[in-house]
């Protein structure tokens, strides 16, 4: 996507200028994936070629590149296989983070023996533990929850200004597509709490690449990161709902529009954290039917939130230039991904076409 400027124009649209035959990149993927992130990339474009006044091209192959940014760059990221529950059912564990293992393993010490999967995992969030049950897919119709807040303080524009306090894949792939449109992103990254892409460095630099980042921990540099919120337009996170409450940082300073991604929207599982792949187990699409269930063969939850949350984001400053008032955006990972659930021809399915990349493909 190329750098939007200032003058808009309501009759430019996205364009697609390397279409993708159907399920082409899909191996593993619930059915309609590819489709649908492209469909998200061309309505991310066309917001970006009205703020621009020029048409932004969308590439198919890149947004599908995106899906499988890990495995392009040599990668293995491929998710674990379902953990079976003793009571039933089966769970995902992302466990990635320093002390979780050691956690897990005590916790399953003081859980019933005949636990449930869905006992095991609500006992794990309990702990702040990346663990859930696998579900089966229920079919209905399909929602998109969007909270927006309106009634804040609006300040005069000074320029594209993100904030941004995400990690891993699906955070840092929207404040780069919002940085390749024209944003100056700075980085909040705690060197007490890295990125978790960190240990991949090829990886990390594709999504954070251009991007200043400052050391700042929210628990005690509270006045530095309300000064920086205060010359931003945008500060996007992908915390669970309690965090900024409990850091007290719930409202922004100077008109600062806050765009965030928790793991789930409103419901039970509202404050529970996940990553995509616990997403994807939590969402149905997994479900092979006959108690079977199985991961997508990539968090592909990840990518697809970062479309979508770019999306939301620009969608928010276009609104902010008009002298919209939008205080707060608020969706979830799992609602990126739930219109899934309505796309494969006998319900959720994993698609099993092969998947092969041009070589030295270019992922952005």
């Amino acid at each position: 996507m190329s750098p939007a400027g200032p003058a808009p124009s309501a009759d430019l649209v996205g364009r697609l200028v390397d279409p993708v035959p159907p399920d082409a990149f899909g191996a593993g993927l619930p059915a309609g994936t590819v489709g649908y992130a492209i469909g998200v990339a061309l309505a991310l474009s066309a917001l970006a070629g009205y703020r621009a006044g020029r048409p932004v091209p969308v590439s198919g192959v890149g947004v599908a590149a995106q899906l499988w940014l890990p495995a392009v760059l040599g990668i293995d990221m491929a998710p674990g296989p379902p953990r079976p529950a003793p009571g039933g059912g089966c769970y995902h564990a992302d466990l990635g983070s320093p002390g979780d293992a050691e956690d897990f393993a005590r916790l399953l010490g003081t859980v019933r023996d005949s636990a449930s999967a869905a006992e095991i995992a609500a006992a794990a969030q309990e702990w702040r533990l990346p663990v859930i049950d696998y579900r089966p897919a229920v079919t209905g119709p399909v929602t998109f929850p969007l909270t927006v807040a309106s009634g804040v303080r609006m300040h005069e524009s000074r320029g594209f200004r993100v904030l941004d306090l995400t990690g891993m894949w699906a955070g840092p792939l929207a404040t780069r597509l919002l940085q390749d449109l024209g944003a100056t992103v700075v980085k909040i990254e705690p060197s007490f709490r890295p990125d978790g892409f960190r240990g991949h460095p090829r990886l990390w630099s594709a999504l954070n690449a251009g991007k200043s980042v400052i050391d700042l921990d929210l628990r005690t540099d509270r006045d530095r990161f309300l000064a920086r919120a205060g010359e931003s337009d945008l500060v996007i996170d992908t915390f669970s709902p309690r965090v900024m409450p409990n850091f007290g940082l719930d409202e922004l300073p100077g008109g600062a529009t806050r765009v965030s991604m928790p793991a789930f929207g409103p419901g039970p599982d509202r404050g529970w954290v996940a990553y995509g792949t616990g997403v994807h187990a939590a969402s149905g699409l997994g479900d092979l039917g006959a108690g079977h269930f199985a991961p997508g063969a990539i968090s592909y939850a990840d990518p697809v939130a970062g479309l979508t949350l770019a999306l939301a984001a620009l969608a928010a400053m276009i609104g902010r230039e008009r002298g919209i008032p939008v205080g707060a955006i608020d969706t979830s990972l799992a609602a990126a991904i739930q219109p899934l659930l309505s796309m494969g021809a006998a319900g959720p399915r994993l698609v099993e076409t092969p998947t092969v990349f041009p070589p030295n493909q270019n992922v952005f």
